[in-house]
């Protein structure tokens, strides 16, 4: 199914089942192909016993269900005979030699296998297309020992957005693009769907990229995220951060922070990744220069802080601390000068020396492949400048969309936006044999 269509839900009400049948959860593996999907399915599990305020014993074990990543159930000591039912979530996100590596694994078992995914979005990285070639094979061969469950009715995005990924997916580009005249933005604001179109002239859109980027530090970082910001800077968090009181102000520059985001899709060149992201580093000290807070200095009366409010992502899965590639921090700076990254963890919110999360990445801007899992209320999308890039497509551009809750700002040429909807990236694979 595709984004909010409740794929998670039906997930956690098949597992609630199993165990009110007398399964243990002993019996039952949950699987994600990254770290970051797997912490995400964790939490979303907890979150599912809370709310529908689960009573029996066998419900409350549910939060005892760990989530592991293919690759790390792979190399466990688990004994796979005494499992019942595995359930691997994100499974579009599975390569063909990963699900080989998984099938040698548990073959031969009768285990009940459920793979949970969105066969619209990107493929695997690696080759292979395996979600959508299993279904596919489901649903021409109908073989008795499998079914396929496609859900069809979206619950959390905006209904402008759920019509927008129908369009992607029926390669409707004119209905999209006709929304809006080729010389003026669309912007709906009941809908929460916008199209920026880039200048013609090259030499202006540079300054659109900027100015587009400065807009969004702008309403990222409101005056009360700068007033947070600034009461760390002048506080020591080594001895404040367990007061509940900071505790607070942490959850709210957490949140703040994970509700925006700006995706693309190539990293290098002029309106790349890397370069986007410098432009954003560069405004956010410009915001935090500049602007004040009720009743307070400027920043730019205060020790520079390069990094102080940096979004940025882990792109290096560690084990001391334990951190996933992918996980999202905020860097800040104290009135110590120390650096600390605000980041969660299962245990909730931490704090940690900066130091010791070894290898990260500026997040502003992150691709749309790192974007896959995650969920933002906003979100910008920065298409390529170049008309012939080889990666705008039906798939990355239905997955960048498909991450937003809310609203969706598309920025782009016509001619890349009309590329989003007519190319699609077919790979050469076969049906699965289904016995």
């Amino acid at each position: 199914g595709g984004p909010g269509t409740g794929k998670t839900t039906v997930l956690f009400s098949i597992i609630r089942a199993l165990l009110l049948c007398g399964q243990q959860i002993e019996h039952i593996a949950l699987l994600a192909p990254t770290g970051k999907a797997a912490k995400r399915m964790q939490s979303v599990v907890v979150q599912h016993v809370d709310h529908v305020n689960a009573s029996s014993p066998a419900e409350q074990r549910l939060k005892e269900l760990q989530v592991y990543t293919v690759h790390s159930f792979l190399r466990s000591k688990i004994a796979i005979s005494a499992l019942r039912t595995i359930i691997i979530d994100e499974s579009s996100m599975l390569d063909t030699s990963l699900f080989y590596k998984l099938y040698l694994r548990i073959r031969g078992q009768g285990l009940n296998t459920i793979f949970c995914g969105d066969t619209a979005q990107l493929a695997a990285v690696e080759a292979g297309a395996f979600l959508q070639d299993i279904g596919n094979t489901i649903s021409h061969q109908q073989p008795a020992n499998c079914q396929l469950v496609a859900l069809q009715q979206g619950f959390r995005s905006s209904n402008q957005i759920v019509q927008v990924l129908q369009q992607i997916k029926k390669a409707q580009s004119k209905a999209f693009l006709g929304l809006a005249g080729a010389d003026q933005p669309l912007q709906d604001h009941r809908s929460r769907i916008e199209i920026q179109f880039y200048p013609t002239d090259t030499s202006r859109q540079r300054i659109f990229l900027q100015n587009r980027i400065r807009n969004w530090i702008t309403k990222v970082y409101d005056q009360d995220t700068l007033e947070i910001l600034r009461l760390f800077r002048h506080t020591d968090l080594h001895t404040n951060h367990m007061d509940a009181e900071w505790q607070a102000q942490m959850a709210n520059l957490y949140a703040q922070l994970g509700k925006y985001r700006i995706l693309a899709l190539a990293w290098d060149g002029p309106g790349g990744i890397r370069d986007l992201n410098q432009i954003a580093h560069e405004a956010l000290q410009a915001h935090l220069l500049t602007q004040t807070t009720p009743g307070t200095a400027k920043f730019a009366s205060e020790q520079p802080a390069t990094r102080h409010g940096l979004p940025v992502l882990v792109n290096r899965n560690q084990r001391d601390p334990v951190l996933m590639n992918g996980d999202s921090a905020v860097l800040l700076m104290d009135a110590s000068g120390s650096h600390w990254a605000l980041l969660e963890s299962e245990a909730g919110l931490q704090l940690m020396p900066a130091h010791q999360m070894r290898s990260f990445e500026t997040a502003f801007v992150q691709s749309v492949h790192k974007s896959q899992g995650s969920e933002y209320d906003h979100i910008e999308i920065l298409l390529p400048l170049r008309s012939d890039h080889p990666l705008p497509g039906r798939e990355i551009f239905y997955t960048a969309v498909s991450r937003a809750r809310s609203s969706v700002v598309v920025c782009g040429s016509q001619t890349v936006i009309h590329t989003c909807f007519q190319r699609s990236a077919q790979r050469q694979t076969g049906p699965l044999p289904v016995t």
